[in-house]
């Protein structure tokens, strides 16, 4: 039987299960966000237009999500993505401007409801580019962890794939030059460190047997 092949087989099984309930998942979090967006489009016609090209987005989006093909290369996947949360970020910025500049209109007889929703709106839009700038820089160091993990593990049978398919990503080779550079490094010193703590303990038992023969020969003296 091949190597590993029983837990090979229970990473797989795992593997297609979470598969399962995440498309069900991402099939949920669409029907929700163009459920959203088509109520907005409906109660605030004043942004139409805007709320119009929301919608269209998100319809794009989810169509590309579920669309299958071979021109679909994770690279494509990793830059639609990109795009799609860039012009997102940018359309909901029309009518937070809008809001903004209403208060600042009619900042003479704001109250705390007319007040309430375009502050609200505001930390949203500020919390989304941070969440955005925190996963951009997670990302980086995720990857650069798995690209070790990889690297590390591409001597057994399937682990380096299977990391590689479950992280939906291909091996950064840049990332993994610098991380074999920095491992050379580390490996060196720890080598010296152990070629020093060997030759420490040498000397110690020499110095052992030394006062051991020299503690012997003054007895007999």
């Amino acid at each position: 039987m091949t190597f590993l092949l029983h837990t090979k087989v229970a990473f797989s099984k795992i593997w297609d299960d979470f598969k399962k309930i995440y498309f069900y998942f991402k099939i949920a979090t669409h029907a929700f966000a163009l459920i959203f967006l088509l109520y907005s489009l409906i109660t605030n016609l004043n942004l139409w237009i805007v709320h119009t090209l929301l919608l269209m987005l998100e319809i794009a989006y989810a169509i590309f999500s579920f669309w299958d093909g071979d021109w679909k290369t994770k690279e494509i996947k990793k830059e639609i993505k990109k795009s799609y949360k860039a012009i997102k970020l940018v359309l909901k910025a029309i009518p937070l401007g809008i809001s903004l500049y209403g208060l600042f209109l009619a900042a003479e007889n704001l109250t705390v409801l007319s007040l309430l929703l375009p502050v609200l709106t505001l930390v949203s839009w500020i919390l989304t580019i941070l969440m955005a700038i925190v996963g951009f820089v997670l990302e980086r160091y995720l990857n650069l962890v798995f690209d070790g993990l990889s690297e590390d593990f591409k001597r057994i049978p399937f682990l380096g794939k299977w990391i590689n398919d479950i992280t939906d990503r291909d091996v950064n080779t840049n990332n993994v030059e610098q991380l074999r550079e920095l491992a050379t490094a580390v490996d060196k010193e720890i080598q010296e460190k152990r070629q020093t703590e060997k030759q420490t303990n040498r000397e110690r038992k020499k110095d052992k047997i030394k006062k051991f023969f020299h503690s012997f020969t003054k007895k007999s003296e």
